[in-house]
C-alpha cells in the first residue's frame, strides 16, 4: 500500500505540511521510519517553521528524537519562526533523554536564544528550576551560562530576581558562572539581591568565594551601600560577615562614607554594626584611605538631629567635646538647628563644655545667635558656666551679633535681661551701623546705657549711623542725647562723615539740630562746606549755605577756602553759589 501511495507522500499535504512532517506529529514511529527508508523522505522539511526534529522535542517524543537523530539531521540549529530549536524546546518541555540526546549531535549549539526573548536552553531550565537539566548542561563545556536576555539578565540575575535559592546555589556551585556578572544598569546578582531585600538569594551568593563586594553599579554604588541606604540590617551584617566586604568598599559618587549615609537614614542597628568593626576604611576616589572613627560619626548624627546614634556614638568611645577641622564641637552643630532634644540631650552629658571655642574663637553662643537659635539661647544661657561676653578673634561679642540689621530683637532682649555688658565696646561698630532700631531702643531704655560710648576703634554710635546713612538711628541717637559733634579719631564729625558718604537725608536732619558745630573742622581743617565744595556736591553745598551760622571764609590746613576748592575743581555751579 505504501508504495502504491508513495508518489502522494513525497508531496505535500494540507497547505504545505509533509508527509514526514504529519507523521512526526502523529508521533507515529513506524510511519516516520518507512517514510525516510522507503521513500527517502526530506528530514530536514519545514512546516509552519518547524523541522521534524523540532516537532520531536517540542512534544517529546523521546522515541522519534532518536529515530531522526540517528539519520544525522545537517542543522540540528534550525529554530522555528520565533528561533526556538529542538533543543531549546526539549529544555523547556522537561526532557531530559531528548536533551541527552540531542546533546550527542556534532556541532549542536547550547547557547542558541530565541528570537522572542533572548533565552538559551540554559535559562530556560533555570527558569522552569528543572534541577536535573541545569546541572547537565553545566555538565557540559560548550555551555555559556553568562549570556544576557534581551532583558540584560544572565539566568542567574534571573534566578536573583525569582528569589529561587535552590537554583541560585546550583548556578554559584559552578565555576563558570560568573557570580559578578552585570546587567544593563551593571548590577550584579550580589547588588540585586541587596537592593530589593532578598536575603534568601543573597545568602546563597555569599557562599560563593567569587563575589566580589567591590564592584558598583552604574550609580557608583555598592551592595553594602544599598544595605546601608536601605536601613536593611540583615544584608549589612551578612555582607560585614562576608570576607572584606567593609575594608575594601569603594566611596559612592557622591562621596558620602557608608557610615554617614547610615547616621543621614537614622538607622541605628546599621550605625551600631558599622561602628563595632575593628576596622572601617572607605577608599576614596580608589586612591587613599581614610577613616570615619566615633568622633566624626558622633558629630555627623548631632549634625544630621539623630540623639539616639548620637547617644550610640558615645557608648562606643566617642567624646563629648570631640571637634572637626574647623574647630566646632557637636555644641556648635546643634547651635545652629532647631532642635532642643539633640541640645538638652548634649547639655546633660558630664564633661561637655559650652565655651569651647573654635577655630574662629566663636562659642556655641555665637552660633546660636547667628542662625537665631532663640530657644537654644536662652536654654545655654541657663547653664552655669556659660560666658556670655566671650569674643570671636574679630573681637565681637555675641551680643555684637545680636545688634546687627534683621536680627530677631527679642535675642538681645534675652541677652540683656541675663545682664550682658551692653557697654563693652567691639571692634567694629554696634546696632548704631546696622540700624537695627528695635536693639537700639531696648539698649537706649537701659539707665546706664553711654549714648556716647566709643568702639574699640574709638568711633562714637552718632558717627557710625551717619556714615551708615541710618538716618532714623541717628534721630534716636540724637533724641537720647548722643553729642553731635563728637568726633572719630580720625578727626570727622558726624557732618563730615555724612557729607563724605553723601547722606543728604542724614545731613538735612544734622542741620536742624540747635546744638551742631556747623564751622567744626577735621584735622586738616576742614569745613563741612569745604568738603562739599571740594567733591562738587552741588546739593549739599546749597543746603550748607541755609543754615544761618556758617562761615563761608574758613579756610583749611593749606589755607583753602570752600570758594577756591571749587574754582580749583572746576565746579562752575558751586562758585556762582558762593558768589
Amino acid at each position: 500500500m505504501l508504495k502504491q501511495q508513495a508518489s502522494v507522500l513525497r508531496y505535500d499535504l494540507f497547505s504545505g505540511e509533509s508527509a514526514l512532517n504529519w507523521a512526526v506529529y502523529q508521533q507515529d514511529y513506524y510511519l516516520v521510519r518507512a517514510f525516510v527508508n522507503d521513500f527517502k523522505a526530506d528530514i530536514h522539511g519545514v512546516y509552519k517553521g518547524e523541522t521534524p526534529l523540532i516537532v520531536a522535542s517540542r512534544f517529546g517524543w523521546e522515541r522519534g528524537v532518536r529515530l531522526l537523530v540517528a539519520y544525522k539531521p545537517r542543522d540540528v540549529n534550525r529554530g522555528d519562526d520565533i528561533g526556538r530549536t529542538a533543543l531549546w524546546w526539549a529544555v523547556d518541555g522537561g526532557h531530559i533523554q531528548i536533551v541527552s540526546q540531542l546533546l550527542k549531535l556534532l556541532g549542536i549549539d547550547l547557547n542558541k536564544w530565541d528570537t522572542w526573548e533572548g533565552r538559551t536552553p540554559i535559562a530556560v531550565a533555570a527558569e522552569k528550576r528543572d534541577i536535573a537539566l541545569l546541572e547537565l548542561l553545566l555538565s557540559d563545556a560548550r555551555t555559556n551560562p553568562n549570556l544576557q536576555s534581551f532583558a540584560h539578565e544572565t539566568p542567574l540575575h534571573a534566578a536573583v530576581r525569582r528569589q529561587d535559592c535552590t537554583v541560585v546555589r546550583k548556578l554559584t556551585q559552578s565555576t563558570r558562572v560568573n557570580i559578578n556578572s552585570r546587567d544593563l544598569y551593571n548590577m550584579t546578582p550580589t547588588i540585586f539581591a541587596v537592593r530589593y531585600r532578598m536575603h534568601g538569594a543573597l545568602r546563597q551568593l555569599l557562599l560563593s568565594a567569587n563575589v566580589d563586594h567591590n564592584v558598583t553599579d552604574d550609580q557608583g554604588h555598592s551592595a553594602l551601600w544599598y544595605a546601608v541606604d536601605n536601613g536593611d540590617e540583615i544584608s549589612v551584617q551578612l555582607l560585614l560577615d562576608n570576607m572584606e566586604a567593609v575594608y575594601n568598599c569603594r566611596e559612592t559618587t557622591t562621596r558620602e562614607s557608608l557610615l554617614g549615609l547610615a547616621i543621614t537614614r537614622g538607622c541605628e542597628p546599621v550605625v551600631r554594626q558599622l561602628l563595632l568593626q575593628q576596622e572601617y576604611s572607605l577608599l576614596k576616589e580608589g586612591l587613599s584611605f581614610r577613616t570615619l572613627d566615633q568622633n566624626m560619626a558622633f558629630l555627623l548624627a548631632v549634625e544630621k538631629g539623630q540623639a539616639r546614634i548620637a547617644q550610640i556614638c558615645l557608648s562606643l568611645g566617642a567624646t563629648i567635646n570631640a571637634s572637626r577641622e574647623n574647630g566646632e564641637t557637636a555644641l556648635h552643630l546643634v547651635a545652629r538647628q532647631d532642635c532642643c532634644a539633640i541640645a538638652c540631650f548634649l547639655l546633660s552629658q558630664k564633661g561637655l563644655n559650652i565655651n569651647a571655642p573654635d577655630k574662629t574663637l566663636r562659642t556655641p553662643l555665637h552660633n546660636a545667635i547667628i542662625f537665631n537659635r532663640l530657644e537654644f539661647i536662652s536654654t545655654i544661657l541657663a547653664e552655669p558656666g556659660i560666658r556670655a561676653d566671650a569674643r570671636d578673634m574679630l573681637g565681637r561679642t555675641p551680643f555684637w551679633y545680636a545688634t546687627r540689621e534683621g536680627e530677631n530683637p527679642d535675642i538681645a532682649s534675652v541677652l540683656l535681661d541675663y545682664g550682658v555688658d551692653y557697654n563693652a565696646p567691639d571692634s567694629e561698630g554696634s546696632a548704631a551701623e546696622s540700624g537695627n532700631t528695635a536693639v537700639l531702643r531696648l539698649l537706649l531704655g537701659k539707665r546706664d546705657i553711654h549714648v556716647n560710648a566709643r568702639t574699640e576703634d574709638e568711633i562714637p554710635p552718632l558717627w557710625l549711623a551717619c556714615s551708615a546713612g541710618q538716618v532714623d538711628i541717628a534721630e534716636i541717637l540724637l533724641n537720647n542725647g548722643a553729642d553731635i559733634n563728637q568726633r572719630s579719631r580720625e578727626g570727622t564729625s558726624p557732618i563730615h562723615v555724612s557729607i563724605i558718604r553723601n547722606h543728604t537725608k542724614v545731613v538735612r536732619l544734622l542741620l536742624q539740630q540747635h546744638e551742631i558745630d556747623i564751622n567744626i573742622k577735621t584735622d586738616r581743617g576742614s569745613t563741612a562746606l569745604i568738603l562739599a565744595a571740594a567733591t562738587g556736591n552741588y546739593a549739599l553745598v546749597r543746603l550748607l549755605l541755609e543754615h544761618n551760622t556758617i562761615d563761608i571764609n574758613a579756610v583749611d590746613d593749606r589755607q583753602q577756602t570752600a570758594h577756591a576748592w571749587a574754582a580749583r575743581k572746576g565746579y562752575a555751579k558751586i562758585l556762582k553759589l558762593l558768589n
